[in-house]
């Protein structure tokens, strides 16, 4: 499946010399065929929200879960793949999904496993420079902040 996306993704490169930029909604369901094994954890969240709409945010923690799930797992071998498709949604994607991506999967990414035994420093091992350009940014944001009610406040200014 995961080598269906990069042929479209190719084919539209050659008819428009240029991958148009991923909007949000692609960037969901490419990270969704890019998770080959998030079968369990798709389903658990599909039953969770009784056919109810999510949110965008929502969605992105599920994968969050299962790349910390599967890390702690030693199921890493999709990880290259994965971290090279985040790589290009935050280099190619619009705003949007770029801090849908970023917001959504890498920090959510970074709290769960700060909770693991393992921490979040292990997931820079798969991350190509933009991506761990963001993976700090990120960190930073919540360099002595305690909840996420802190860092809106920074970023607000308030």
């Amino acid at each position: 499946m995961w080598r269906r996306v990069l042929l479209a993704q190719r084919a539209v490169t050659a008819y428009y010399g240029v991958m148009p930029p991923v909007d949000s909604v692609q960037a969901l369901e490419l990270m969704r065929l890019a998770c080959v094994n998030i079968g369990a954890h798709w389903q658990e969240h599909l039953e969770f929200w009784e056919g109810d709409d999510p949110g965008d945010y929502n969605i992105t923690s599920v994968f969050a879960e299962y790349l910390v799930d599967m890390y702690e797992r030693g199921q890493t071998d999709d990880f290259a793949a994965i971290f090279s498709l985040i790589e290009q949604m935050i280099v190619d994607g619009t705003d949007e999904s770029r801090s849908l991506i970023v917001v959504g999967v890498l920090e959510s990414i970074r709290n769960i496993s700060s909770h693991k035994r393992f921490g979040e420093k292990v997931f820079t091992t798969w991350m190509k420079p933009n991506t761990l350009q963001a993976w700090t940014e990120v960190a930073r944001r919540w360099v002595g902040k305690s909840s996420l009610a802190d860092v809106i406040r920074a970023e607000r200014g308030r």
